[in-house]
């Protein structure tokens, strides 16, 4: 079974921040290799997701929101996970671990940016494996997420964030600090991760089913 074809269990497991892996068969797979995609790929992906071309991506660029000490504790936490040679680490925090780690100014900000409750607070830390593993495009689980850089894009190579949309696929550059919010109606993939690793926090509103 390829890794693609197991996604959806993945991404609701992992409370939908994405399954690193192959995905060979899935849409728009060659544009998150690097392959230069023709405008109306995008409109395709969409299609194909049942994705809204109309919504919207809030990029809030703070470089200054997290403390170089709050960043480092966090990045820490993630590190003192890692087993073995696993590149891909998933660490659940509580709302008061994150208040302790990155100061309550910097967590009623996130929060008061997010808009709506906080299921879910995970670190992640994504090292390259020499796989070429990409995060497929697809719409999210959890209604809303927001990702904030805990690490410069300068430190790693690839691992950037691609969205579908009516203007064709974006990709924004992240600087460290910076927030992306978006809801459940976005398509969007994460490019292959050749060198380095990846640092993110993520605050996850889940279904009220789940």
């Amino acid at each position: 079974m390829e890794n693609g074809d197991i996604v959806d269990v993945f991404a609701e497991q992992r409370g939908d921040i994405g399954y690193w892996g192959t995905h060979a068969k899935t849409i728009g797979v060659q544009a998150l290799h690097g392959h230069l995609a023709a405008p109306s790929e995008a409109s395709v992906i969409m299609a194909s997701l049942g994705a809204d071309p109309f919504a919207n991506v809030k990029h809030c660029p703070n470089p200054d929101l997290l403390s170089i000490t709050a960043r480092k504790a966090l990045i820490a936490r993630a590190d003192s996970e890692r087993k073995c040679d696993q590149s891909d680490i998933i660490v659940d925090l509580k709302l008061t671990e994150l208040r302790d780690v990155a100061g309550v100014k910097a967590m009623n900000w996130l929060i008061n940016q997010f808009g709506c409750r906080v299921d879910q607070v995970k670190i992640r830390r994504v090292a390259a494996n020499g796989k070429d593993h990409v995060i497929n495009f697809h719409r999210d689980f959890s209604v809303k997420t927001m990702q904030v850089m805990l690490n410069d894009e300068t430190e790693y190579e690839g691992g950037r964030v691609i969205y579908a949309t009516k203007d064709g696929l974006y990709q924004p550059r992240r600087g460290v600090g910076d927030v992306v919010i978006h809801d459940n109606t976005v398509a969007h993939g994460v490019s292959a991760l050749t060198s380095g690793v990846r640092y993110s926090l993520f605050m996850l509103a889940l279904p009220a089913s789940s």
